[in-house]
């Protein structure tokens, strides 16, 4: 069912899907739209250690499979602190395989941030611990902004916009604005936002995002609806799920735009170095769960 939550000047309405995750509808802030619908539709997991294997994950209160990591309790809000300032709040959905840490077990988690100064951030958070140390992980995020019917990518010192639906691989190569934006999205008449990958520099120890972007018209049965499972579950290339939309590439002036973004992040248990991973320890004869978060997604930022 959907709720509803207004807070420093934003007003959002959520619902827990069944395997789509917590899903954001009909974001405004200071009553002007922003978000029509953003989502994690799936987890794509692939093992190095031998070609093709992996898991599909989906997120959310299943009616489909009891394999599902299933929601542990309902959303949380809390205060996002910047400088010693509180300068927006976080919406979080936790998701836990039933005996979360062992292995071949997950947990997942949705983290939407609103600030107070218009800037949000669409983001999955990955807490292993999964079938081994090798293991890579491909949230798919579908982003649909409200009346975006423009993309544009930095490049070479300016912004060069696209014409027909397309993706892109964020990499070592990658070039970025001064502010660290690599995207634009905007409507008629120039309003929209920026669109800032993480690449470190967001202080909550992420390592960046490594993504696939895919940029798309909007039309009728392309993903708005719940998703049980969303394309291959161990491609390693930019083969995971929302290229079946831009076979044809369009023009992107046909409609209004949506945001395909699929970051990847990769295990790693070496001490004191961990990332995307958890292990349980027993501490004073009672077993303590350890976990040490990866997170992925990026930024949106008001173009004026």
């Amino acid at each position: 069912q959907d709720n509803d939550l207004e807070k420093d000047n934003w007003k959002i309405t959520y619902e827990l899907t069944s395997s789509d995750g917590l899903e954001i509808k009909n974001v405004t802030f200071g009553n002007q739209p922003v978000i029509e619908s953003a989502k994690l539709v799936d987890w794509h997991v692939s093992y190095s250690f031998k070609e093709g294997f992996g898991y599909s994950d989906a997120m959310g209160c299943p009616v489909f499979s009891a394999a599902a990591v299933v929601a542990f309790a309902g959303p949380e809000v809390e205060e996002i602190i910047e400088n010693g300032t509180v300068s927006g709040f976080a919406i979080i959905q936790d998701f836990r395989s039933p005996v979360w840490p062992m292995a071949c077990n997950y947990r997942y988690q949705n983290r939407y941030e609103f600030y107070q100064d218009g800037r949000f951030r669409i983001a999955g958070v990955n807490l292993g611990l999964g079938c081994g140390t090798q293991g890579w992980y491909r949230p798919i995020f579908r982003i649909a902004l409200n009346g975006v019917n423009k993309f544009d990518m930095w490049n070479a010192g300016g912004w060069d916009r696209w014409t027909e639906e397309a993706w892109h691989l964020q990499d070592a190569n990658t070039a970025y604005s001064p502010e660290g934006y690599l995207f634009k999205l905007t409507d008629s008449v120039g309003k929209g936002y920026y669109i800032e990958p993480a690449r470190g520099q967001f202080g909550v120890g992420d390592r960046g995002d490594n993504a696939y972007s895919y940029v798309v018209v909007k039309h009728p049965g392309e993903g708005e609806e719940d998703i049980p499972t969303f394309g291959p579950c161990c491609n390693e290339s930019f083969e995971q799920g929302p290229e079946q939309y831009l076979t044809d590439p369009e023009p992107l002036a046909n409609g209004e735009l949506v945001f395909w973004y699929v970051p990847q992040i990769e295990n790693d248990d070496t001490e004191g170095n961990e990332y995307c991973w958890a292990k349980s320890v027993i501490k004073d004869g009672q077993r303590e769960n350890l976990a040490w978060p990866g997170i992925v997604g990026p930024m949106f930022v008001p173009v004026n």
